[in-house]
């Protein structure tokens, strides 16, 4: 009915892998109200040219005190080593009325 074989119901898909072109490094983020207490702790990753990147963890793990961390939005102490294709960059969040932003 769908063209293909009984055994090729979830047919195995090659894609290619492309360029680095967001990489994160050594991602770290400390509690503003307990200095000293670290948030997120050395994480970094990469996302790839045609990638979709998901960040997932409990309640309490830090997905959201990494992401602000890395859009600058974090009241804390952080640290990381951004690199937006291959160039190091920070990134700024700069929000208006009518739109968001995105410097380097």
């Amino acid at each position: 009915m769908v063209g293909r074989e009984v055994g090729q119901i979830f047919p195995e898909a090659t894609h290619e892998h492309g360029e680095v072109i967001f990489e994160a490094r050594n991602i770290t983020v400390e509690d503003p109200a307990v200095p000293g207490k670290l948030l997120v702790e050395r994480v970094g990753f990469t996302a790839r040219k045609g990638e979709v990147l998901g960040i997932a963890g409990l309640m309490g793990s830090g997905r959201s005190e990494l992401l602000m961390a890395i859009f600058g939005a974090h009241p804390g102490r952080k640290s990381a080593e951004i690199l937006v294709d291959g160039k190091p960059c920070k990134l700024i969040i700069r929000m208006t009325r009518s739109n968001t932003a995105l410097a380097s």
